[in-house]
């Protein structure tokens, strides 16, 4: 404590920040402080309440798209003016609905874990008393996991499927784990999103057509640039319509949906990990947002977030937790770029997609697209300190 350090300041300074935050007044917070503080406090004085929420944002569409057609370059505006969408979908049981694609490690994983599932359900039977003749037969059958690796091999997906759901059904939700998936999705059960009519993405789809489609359910491991994922999500007409109405499930509308944007992970600790997104339909743990104008595309939004800066200000002037909310992000400052910006930045994102779809496809090794990587992210973090004005006296200065 004698040789602590510390900073003289004139208290002002805290009371007029823009979240009525205290923080660290270095060089560096400063800056940031200075330059953005004032505009941010004024663009939320005219507009939060029109932002704060996907609701609000539709109310006053027509006045938010025209002051995005007045935003000029070198401005600074919020994420939350130029932007829709928001949190994505909860299922209330995503056994039911959710699946991984064939020939991926986690679909390997599945394969492996429901004999053990089955077989420790089966064993529970003696101490159940609604138990049917079908199920006290089954667990005098079934002795052991390789007499229920045998039952189960010698069924059909669509049989499994059944068999799970129907426990599920009969038993509990969580009787396997909770959250556990047990479905294997094969290619030709998958749809092509971009043939879909506006009625099945809207209302579902016809089981007897190819009705999975893509399900961002997150990321644990916190991918940058972009994401390739296993979970697919059946969009038949009858799952719709219970994830409409039910109470256990978050439905958030099709606005939402079947769209192309950016997302990230809500738990990011002090780096925002964001990724460019597909269309696709997109879980509750996976923060989904649109660019609504050609002047700040997705993919460089997409940039911005990645960079050290601005995962700066978010744990100093935003939240401070291991979070990375909506509302934080709608409050995220972004400049809009010239051409000549753009045209930097594209460059740098369309180097980064490569590596990481190489990457996901096994050309590149995991510890060589770390390399290259972090390279681009030497980069980007220059680009954007000269965006945001900011000078830095070192790499480590963020």
């Amino acid at each position: 404590f004698e040789d602590a350090e510390h900073y003289e300041k004139n208290i002002e300074i805290f009371r007029n920040a823009s979240e009525n935050i205290f923080f660290i007044p270095d060089d560096l917070n400063m800056q940031l402080y200075e330059k953005y503080n004032d505009e941010i406090k004024q663009l939320k004085a005219e507009w939060w309440d029109k932002i704060e929420n996907s609701k609000k944002i539709a109310k006053h569409r027509s006045e938010l798209k025209r002051y995005r057609q007045h935003l000029r370059e070198g401005e600074v505006t919020l994420l939350g003016l130029i932007t829709d969408g928001g949190q994505g979908l909860a299922t209330g049981n995503n056994g039911r609905f959710i699946g991984v694609i064939e020939g991926h490690k986690i679909a390997h994983r599945i394969r492996d874990t429901r004999p053990k599932k089955f077989f420790k359900f089966i064993s529970s039977m003696n101490k159940k008393k609604d138990v049917s003749i079908h199920e006290q037969r089954l667990s005098e059958i079934i002795q052991s996991r390789k007499d229920a690796e045998t039952f189960l091999d010698g069924k059909s997906e669509r049989e499994l499927r059944d068999l799970f759901e129907g426990l599920k059904d009969k038993y509990g939700r969580d009787i396997f784990g909770q959250g556990y998936l047990y479905r294997i999705v094969y290619p030709s059960e998958v749809a092509d999103v971009e043939a879909l009519s506006d009625d099945e993405r809207v209302d579902g789809i016809e089981t007897d057509k190819p009705h999975y489609v893509t399900y961002d359910k997150g990321d644990k491991e916190g991918n940058k640039w972009y994401l390739e994922t296993p979970y697919y999500i059946a969009w038949t007409k009858e799952n719709v319509k219970w994830l409409r109405k039910s109470p256990k499930a978050r439905w958030q509308g099709y606005a939402f949906y079947f769209k192309e944007g950016f997302c990230w992970t809500d738990v990011c600790g002090d780096t925002i990990r964001c990724r460019l997104k597909d269309r696709s339909i997109y879980d509750v743990l996976s923060f989904s947002l649109f660019s609504m104008t050609e002047k700040v595309p997705d993919w460089y939004i997409v940039c911005l977030l990645n960079s050290k800066l601005l995962s700066r200000f978010k744990v100093v002037f935003l939240n401070n937790t291991v979070h990375y909310q909506i509302n934080d992000a709608r409050k995220t400052p972004i400049i809009v770029p010239t051409e000549s910006e753009l045209k930097s930045f594209r460059d740098i994102f369309e180097r980064a997609l490569d590596i990481k779809k190489l990457q996901f496809s096994g050309d590149l090794t995991d510890g060589k697209a770390i390399d290259r990587l972090q390279t681009i992210q030497d980069e980007l973090d220059e680009e954007v300190d000269k965006l945001y004005g900011i000078e830095t006296t070192t790499k480590g200065d963020h």
